[in-house]
């Protein structure tokens, strides 16, 4: 219901904002989106109740719906638990990046659920256009294991990228060499976590599950625990400057460690 939409949009929002928005919704609700939000999502399960997770570019300031909330292609399907090929979620991120719609989500088959995706190397995204990678189809879930040695989990870089990771379990990411984010780098960039779990990631310096450097940072209903780092054990805030910001909303830390800041170092 585009007036449902609208209203919850309106919420959170200063007047300055309001009319802008309301705007770009009303052009993004199309006959077919219409057809296929009805078909396969619902209101309650594009955002958390009362939050709407608004994502800011940090080059332009401009404000986005929820990703789910302009979705107008169909999305792309992760068909198997491959680290790379054709089906699997690196091809599925590359596929995103280099379609021209302006914004791309990705699923997972029904048969991935409970299913673990451990990766050789970091997951790269550097997609203007913005992503969302949904699990919340998926009744068990989904995990993304970093794998063995020294590898991130996601690599979320360019000043105009946006990313939207839903209902992930991000497991056993790990970078040394007083690198940074051991589950996820941002640099430049705007990121929205709902309902995600990060456990056991580590860094050998800053933010052992999350480092956000230069980035918009919203995390909604999601746990860190047993992530450690030297400074920020589940998330390293960095506000040396000007763009970066990071927000939480009802997110649970547990057995975080770091030297300084277990859970949270800003």
């Amino acid at each position: 219901d585009e007036r449902a939409v609208l209203s919850d949009v309106a919420v959170g929002l200063n007047l300055a904002h309001q009319r802008a928005v309301h705007a770009d919704v009303s052009t993004a609700f199309k006959a077919p989106y219409q057809r296929t939000m009805q078909a396969n999502v619902t209101l309650d399960s594009i955002r958390p109740i009362n939050e709407p997770p608004f994502l800011m570019s940090p080059a332009n300031s401009t404000l986005l719906v929820d990703a789910f909330s302009i979705e107008a292609a169909a999305p792309i399907l992760v068909l198997n638990t491959n680290d790379a090929g054709n089906g699997s979620l690196r091809w599925a991120i590359a596929t995103a990046a280099a379609s021209t719609t302006s914004f791309n989500a990705i699923t997972f088959a029904p048969a991935l659920s409970g299913e673990s995706i451990r990766l050789s190397s970091e997951l790269v995204v550097n997609d203007p256009s913005g992503v969302a990678i949904d699990a919340s189809m998926l009744s068990r879930g989904l995990t993304i294991d970093g794998g063995t040695g020294n590898n991130r989990i996601f690599n979320v870089s360019g000043s105009s990228t946006r990313l939207l990771l839903r209902r992930l379990n991000l497991t056993s990411g790990n970078i040394t060499s007083g690198t940074s984010g051991g589950a996820i780098a941002i640099a430049a960039s705007a990121v929205s976590l709902d309902a995600c779990s990060l456990s056991g990631n580590s860094s050998s310096a800053d933010g052992g599950a999350i480092f956000n450097s230069t980035g918009i940072l919203r995390c909604y209903g999601c746990t860190f625990s047993g992530n450690q780092a030297s400074f920020g054990g589940a998330i390293y805030s960095d506000t040396d400057f000007a763009y970066q910001s990071t927000t939480l909303v009802r997110c649970t830390f547990s057995n975080n460690s770091a030297t300084i800041g277990g859970g949270l170092r800003n």
